[in-house]
């Protein structure tokens, strides 16, 4: 239902007709900060044995904002010097994931990078949604470039448009369930993930071998490094030619300028990629990806590998990432980026990292990186089947992003 009124949202369930009021955070609830013990590394705050929690910025994160399990626990110590919750609560992340809510359903010690909203006026999942909602909206009290700081004075002064409670209910029940079905396909994918990473262990360690036409084992494996396999190898760093401000260019009139953060378990993704001008990648001749290539953050993410598909053809690399690309006949680029991936590949990739403050992944190391051989049949066949389990994996990946997006457009519609 489309309002001519501004104090009502888009998109709302029919049986309701009265507009919003409009009020400040700081009226609907009291807003406080959590308190940390310090040193926060002294061990006396904590004990395993204890019965309360101690929430941290990586259970918000692992578990998605709704808190239902703490590993670390507070000690009776550290409790004094914090403030504990016996019941479910809703917070706000002012530290790290700034803006980020949390509904708490265990009992806690709040550390100082949250905010606690305590004896709440509203529907804890309907104001959970609308945070959710807002979180980007923080950013305008940060400075480009900066750590936006939030503070309970910020958030208390707030406004937002509140429907009657009943109305709430009904929008949080929405939600909820929308939630629940994203919940669902996360798991799935996260089982598929795993059943992967559980065929990679058996079929590299040669546990579970796959036959030739007559039911036997293909022959024993052998192993080359890559440098023996005449690997082709370069880097993003290109001297002075590297990139400056007024070579950067859009998704439109550009060509991507790849980096750590657009390697994704073996895929290569354009979310938030940067884009560098066609002259400027015209030039930067050595970067150029090519059908089958396989490229490897040699700073930052260290080991991560994505493969070159269709759609990223064409792209190029900056001074985070290097390219592998195979020229011999007896190595399959599909076969060697599983490889790279396994726990047997990871292992060894990382024991060629370099450096103490500033760790990386030396061209000179990659190339003594020692890959099984199989024959190539039995490489096609170990590489067709993950191929294969990676297409339901993605489709799954697909499948989330698509229920993601739908939620995000029913927030955009169903709040002021």
């Amino acid at each position: 239902m489309t309002n001519e009124i501004k104090n009502v949202p888009e998109l709302r369930f029919p049986e309701f007709k009265e507009e919003w009021s409009k009020l400040k955070l700081g009226e609907l609830a009291e807003i406080v900060r959590g308190s940390s013990p310090r040193p926060i590394s002294d061990p006396r705050w904590f004990d395993i044995n204890s019965d309360i929690g101690w929430l941290r910025i990586s259970d918000v994160t692992e578990q998605n904002g709704k808190i239902t399990k703490l590993e670390q626990k507070i000690s009776k110590d550290g409790q004094k010097k914090t403030r504990v919750l016996h019941s479910k609560h809703l917070l706000l992340s002012i530290a790290a994931t700034v803006g980020k809510p949390v509904i708490n359903y265990v009992k806690t010690g709040v550390h100082d990078g949250f905010l606690i909203f305590l004896r709440p006026l509203f529907d804890i999942e309907f104001m959970y949604q609308w945070l959710d909602a807002y979180r980007p909206k923080w950013k305008k009290y940060g400075q480009p470039g900066s750590q936006v700081n939030l503070n309970s004075e910020l958030v208390k002064s707030q406004k937002i448009y509140m429907p009657h409670s009943v109305e709430q209910k009904k929008i949080s029940d929405f939600f909820s369930k929308l939630d629940q079905q994203i919940e669902l396909e996360e798991k799935k994918l996260a089982k598929l993930e795993e059943q992967k990473k559980g065929y990679m262990q058996q079929i590299f360690s040669q546990k579970l071998r796959f036959k030739n036409e007559v039911g036997k084992n293909y022959s024993e494996w052998k192993h080359e490094t890559l440098n023996e396999l005449n690997c082709y190898f370069t880097d993003g760093n290109y001297g002075e030619s590297y990139p400056k401000s007024d070579d950067m260019s859009n998704f439109e009139e550009g060509v991507a300028f790849l980096r750590g953060s657009n390697i994704k378990k073996g895929r290569i993704v354009l979310d938030n990629a940067n884009y560098i001008s066609r002259e400027k990648h015209n030039e930067l001749v050595s970067g150029h990806l090519y059908l089958g290539d396989i490229v490897i953050a040699v700073r930052g993410s260290l080991g991560a590998v994505g493969y070159v598909e269709k759609n990223i053809e064409g792209q190029n690399i900056n001074s985070q990432l290097a390219i592998i690309r195979t020229l011999d006949t007896k190595i399959v680029s599909r076969f060697l980026i599983y490889y790279l991936m396994s726990n047997f590949g990871q292992k060894e990739l990382l024991s060629k990292v370099s450096g103490t403050a500033l760790k990386q992944l030396p061209l000179k190391q990659i190339k003594s990186f020692k890959t099984p051989l199989p024959e190539n049949k039995e490489q096609d066949k170990i590489s067709d089947f993950f191929y294969k389990l990676d297409k339901i994996i993605n489709k799954q990946i697909k499948k989330i992003d698509r229920l993601k997006l739908r939620k995000k457009g029913f927030l955009q519609k169903m709040f002021v």
